[in-house]
C-alpha cells in the first residue's frame, strides 16, 4: 500500500509557501511605493516610476507578447529605468514578486527579468494594470483630489 505525503511534507509546495511573506505580495510593494513613508521619492518620480511599470504590465498582458524575451527583462543600466524605475526602491521589490528575478549576465549586466521557466499569467497581469492605473491618479502631481481621497482612505 502506498503511503500519500502529509500536508506538510517538505516536497509538497501550497500557496501559502509561495510568496515569504503577506509583506511580499505586489498589492503591499506597490503600497510602498505610493506611501513612500522613508520619503525617498518625489510624487513626480513615483508617477514616472508607476507609468514605466504600467508600460512593462501592459505588454505582459497581452497573451502575443508575453511569452517573448523582449518584453520579460529589463536591463538595470538602461539610462530611463535608471532615471524612472531606480529612484523608487519599492518598485523592484514589486516587479519581484510579480515574477522578475535579478540576475546578471555573463557579461556582467545586470536585469529584471522573468525567468524563461516561468509562465505569465496576462490576466494577472491585466489586474496588476489596473491597480497599477489606480496608483497613477493618486501620485500624479496634477491629480491633488485623488491624493486628497487617497489620504482620507488611509
Amino acid at each position: 500500500s502506498r503511503d500519500p505525503s502529509p500536508p506538510h511534507h517538505p516536497t509538497t509546495r501550497h500557496a501559502s509557501t509561495m510568496a515569504s511573506s503577506f509583506g511580499n505580495t505586489p498589492g503591499m510593494h506597490l503600497q510602498d511605493l505610493i506611501l513612500d513613508a522613508k520619503h525617498t521619492a518625489t510624487n513626480e518620480q513615483k508617477a514616472a516610476c508607476l507609468k514605466l511599470l504600467r508600460v512593462v504590465i501592459k505588454n505582459l498582458a497581452d497573451p502575443a507578447r508575453c511569452t517573448d524575451a523582449k518584453y520579460r527583462q529589463l536591463r538595470l543600466s538602461n539610462e530611463k529605468v535608471q532615471a524612472k524605475l531606480l529612484p523608487c526602491p519599492s518598485a523592484v521589490e514589486y516587479m519581484m514578486a510579480i515574477g522578475f528575478a535579478k540576475i546578471t549576465d555573463i557579461d556582467g549586466a545586470a536585469y529584471l527579468r522573468i525567468p524563461v521557466e516561468t509562465t505569465v499569467n496576462p490576466s494577472h497581469m491585466a489586474a496588476a494594470l489596473q491597480e497599477l492605473t489606480n496608483a497613477i491618479a493618486l501620485v500624479e502631481p496634477s491629480s491633488s483630489s485623488a491624493s486628497a481621497a487617497a489620504a482620507a482612505a488611509a
